[in-house]
């Protein structure tokens, strides 16, 4: 009995016969009625609209017209069952099947929702057309009336702005690619007097992508030469500021291979006060720095232009004009680099705690301490007076100096007080 009554309340779908018949024309309100219901149960929308899928799964697909008029588009145009029921039996697709008691509807059983895979969703995009013609201030009731002599078109998707403003374009997918292709292909179709402009949506995401690499390239060209153009102006100021003492730097070159800053310093220190000397053992050329201004003349001048290290005569030649200002330059520079990796260090980016520092400056040369207390060797970095911060070369040689002058310090004290075992003890701990 039961299912004799559920049978009772149902449509049955209309026959080859019962469609040949003439039926009245519909009204333009019945036309947007039956399209804004197909729209919801079409197939664009009902693979995504989670609500109207658990709707229809209550009731056998059947959905109560109590529940669609609730909608803000439907309910604008009539929340009049008679009326929404009229419109959907004139509909030409025949998607939609009306309930005996004009209360529900569904779609036809026997048009099934498509799947909505992969394979699905490409296809529903290759029918897909993107139009932009239109005004900002358009309707999507305008905009259908546009498309209604255009080919069958199952949805139009008016495009928005973050502002949710609509930005005069839109998306169109017909039902069959070949109604999109005419449309694509067709020849003068105008918007109110104006050309639109339409391609196919794929088409359309490969221009804007190819936009956006154009764009993404010619941003990063702007980059770099405005950085290029920066770093030139930089570079032009910090010459025009650059402030140095002239004189004291004196150029030397001829050394042997095998030569080290120290045998450098014992050469160069009879001829004044030595602050820093820029050579690293295998070079055969560098500079040494005096304390006071002229002194590098003066050295090259006692020296008579040469002096000689193992054997070898030097020449030396003091640095003067745009050369001697290079010089200093270099130095600013390589300062700003030690500045900056001792930055990098105190905020825990350097290598962990005691590594690199050695111990006590083990396997370093410690010769002639006295001289080395009083002159400090420089490697490929550098380091200003005014500034009063070295590179790490220079840090490194008077920490070793330190260290291994309070070792020695700690081994003579502990053979004075304690036995050798303790020590060796004390030491391994």
């Amino acid at each position: 009995m039961a299912e004799t009554e559920n049978k009772g309340d149902v449509k049955t779908e209309p026959t080859p016969e019962s469609t040949a018949e003439s039926t009245p024309e519909p009204t333009a309100l019945e036309r947007k009625i039956y399209q804004q219901v197909e729209y919801y149960f079409g197939d664009h929308n009902l693979t995504r609209d989670r609500f109207l899928q658990g709707e229809i799964k209550k009731d056998d697909g059947w959905v109560a017209l109590e529940t669609l008029v609730k909608f803000n588009r439907l309910k604008a145009l009539s929340d009049d069952y008679g009326v929404i029921c009229a419109a959907l039996q004139k509909s030409p697709s025949k998607l939609m099947e009306v309930s005996e008691d004009k209360t529900k509807v569904r779609r036809l059983p026997s048009k099934s929702l498509p799947k909505n895979t992969e394979q699905w969703r490409s296809e529903n995009k290759a029918r897909t057309v993107y139009c932009k013609g239109f005004h900002q201030d358009d309707t999507l009731d305008v905009i259908q009336q546009f498309f209604q002599d255009k080919g069958k078109v199952e949805t139009v998707f008016m495009r928005r702005n973050e502002n949710k403003e609509f930005k005069g374009s839109v998306f169109a997918t017909f039902s069959s690619l070949d109604d999109a292709k005419k449309f694509v292909e067709a020849e003068g179709i105008q918007y109110k007097g104006e050309d639109v402009k339409k391609m196919f949506k794929n088409e359309y995401f490969n221009m804007k992508l190819e936009e956006k690499k154009k764009k993404k390239e010619e941003e990063k060209r702007q980059l770099e030469e405005e950085t290029d153009q920066l770093e030139k102006k930089k570079a032009e100021e910090k010459q025009k500021d650059v402030e140095y003492t002239k004189g004291c730097i004196l150029h030397f070159s001829g050394a042997p291979g095998d030569t080290v800053r120290e045998e450098v310093s014992k050469v160069f220190l009879p001829f004044g006060d030595v602050k820093w000397i820029d050579f690293n053992k295998g070079d055969t050329k560098g500079t040494v720095r005096f304390s006071t201004p002229g002194a590098a003349a003066a050295a090259a001048q006692e020296a008579d232009g040469k002096v000689t290290l193992k054997g070898e005569e030097l020449t030396c030649r003091v640095l003067e004009g745009e050369e001697e200002k290079q010089h200093w330059l270099e130095v600013y520079e390589n300062q700003s680099k030690v500045r900056q990796q001792k930055k990098k260090m105190k905020f825990g980016h350097g290598r962990g705690r005691g590594r690199g520092r050695g111990r006590g400056g083990r396997g370093r040369y410690r010769g002639d301490r006295d001289h080395d207390r009083n002159t400090t060797f420089q490697g490929k970095k550098t380091r200003l007076d005014s500034d009063g911060e070295g590179s790490d070369g220079e840090a490194q040689q008077k920490m070793d100096d330190t260290s291994a002058s309070a070792k020695r310090r700690l081994e003579e004290s502990v053979k004075e007080e304690e036995p050798a075992k303790k020590h060796l003890k004390t030491e391994a701990d």
